[in-house]
């Protein structure tokens, strides 16, 4: 499955051997370039699912780009705030008063000042200025795949800095004029928690030194050899007992812009690749920039949008706050060769989901000490004592999505996880 060498003190190498490198066409050439002038941005409210948002703005406001949009009603403190400057467009909401997406049109940048201070940083100054600044959000914990509370402390903070998606951005080429800002941004990261700090990167790469809590660890094998459920499995392996956070190094980037400049980045390196795409490649953009916008001139007739990765990202209207990629799919053209399987599901009515096939992919799918088809077995039937045994709570949508992809029932994996997730947080609340 996987080999484990400890180098020297606080530096490991991994070599996963289980996994999938899914080959798709129109990968990107590792270059930056400028993308097209986005006048709109939004913030989607299925990207932070276990929130419920109290808003502060209303259509027509004026707000500076660090303004706070809304809060969480359970945790006020939790500050959600406006990724540019401008006026509140449109604020559409779904069932139950749910938000679903607010829009800004972009206006000249005036960005809000943050207090920042000269002297050490504290655990209590540093959380307090994440918290107000909306970067807090950019946190997830294991288990469950939430943004924690204001006042929890982890037992360990995973950095994700080696993205194996396909399709997906060199995270050194993302890195090289980031690096000081990056430094710094683990500086504040040390404060929130006593334990390991753990870089995760691609062997060969080097963002960070050791010390007594900053710990690299290298990756190499297939995808999902570049996720952080991959790296905490193998690293510090999260429990009920146990929570670990974990954060991509673009918003580690942020953070040490913050606390550099007083003012929020919300600049993102996106890769933006695939078959629908005239010239795949890395851009230059906003958060929640509007994908219309962002793709203006860049795809072919017909073509199929995803905010995310190829495997576990989604169909929607704007970027994506924790996506660093948009695929793009000719309409003509299959992502994903059909199976025997999966063409004798198709003609099932209404797309009914067939049973688990087992097979030796599937087994192989997962770089973790789990097993794959039991796990999916579970997920399926909604069986919440097995799926805890079988690992589910080291999981998260992503993780199973290569299931999902090889599997020729054409289950949707992250969604019977994520199901059964919020039952069992739901459950200790």
């Amino acid at each position: 499955m996987s080999s484990l060498v400890s180098d020297e003190i606080g530096v490991s190498t991994l070599k996963l051997r289980a996994g999938l490198d899914v080959d798709l066409a129109g990968q990107p050439k590792q270059e930056i370039s400028a993308g097209a002038a986005i006048s709109e941005v939004g913030v989607m409210g299925s990207d932070f699912p276990d929130i419920r948002p109290k808003l502060c703005v209303a259509v027509g406001d004026k707000v500076r780009t660090g303004d706070t949009l809304f809060v969480d009603r359970k945790r006020n403190q939790i500050a959600f705030t406006a990724p540019a400057t401008g006026t509140i467009a449109s604020i559409s909401r779904g069932r139950r008063r749910t938000l679903e997406t607010l829009t800004i049109s972009v206006e000249e940048e005036n960005p809000k000042e943050f207090p920042i201070s000269d002297g050490k940083l504290t655990p209590e100054s540093v959380r307090s200025l994440l918290q107000a600044s909306g970067l807090w959000v950019a946190f997830l914990t294991r288990p469950f795949g939430r943004i924690p509370d204001p006042a929890a402390v982890p037992h360990a903070i995973f950095v994700t800095a080696i993205n194996t998606d396909p399709l997906s951005a060199d995270a050194a080429v993302v890195m090289a004029p980031q690096h000081n800002n990056f430094v710094q941004g683990l500086e504040a990261l040390k404060t929130l928690t006593k334990g390991p700090v753990f870089v995760c990167q691609q062997s060969g790469a080097q963002f960070a030194q050791t010390d007594e809590q900053i710990k690299t660890a290298f990756f190499d094998g297939p995808h999902p050899a570049g996720l952080a459920s991959t790296h905490i499995h193998h690293l510090m392996p999260a429990s009920e007992r146990r929570t670990v956070w974990h954060i991509d190094f673009s918003d580690v980037i942020a953070i040490g812009h913050l606390f550099g400049k007083g003012q929020l980045l919300t600049e993102r390196i996106v890769s933006i690749a695939g078959s629908g795409v005239r010239h795949p490649r890395l851009i230059r953009t906003r958060l929640g920039a509007q994908l219309n916008q962002l793709l203006d001139r860049e795809t072919t007739v017909g073509s199929r949008v995803i905010s995310g990765s190829a495997l576990s990202g989604r169909v929607a209207t704007h970027l994506g706050r924790y996506d660093t990629q948009v695929a793009v799919f000719d309409s003509t053209r299959s992502a994903k060769k059909p199976t025997f399987w999966s063409r004798a599901l198709s003609l099932l009515p209404n797309g009914s989901v067939g049973p688990t096939i087992p097979s030796e992919a599937l087994d192989a799918a997962l770089p973790f000490d789990i097993l794959a088809t039991p796990l999916m077995r579970a997920l399926s039937v909604g069986d919440i004592e097995t799926a805890i045994h079988l690992g589910c709570l080291e999981l998260i949508e992503e993780d199973v999505a290569l299931l999902s992809y090889l599997c020729p029932s054409r289950a949707d994996y992250g969604m019977l996880l994520r199901h059964i997730l919020d039952e069992i947080a739901g459950e200790q609340e």
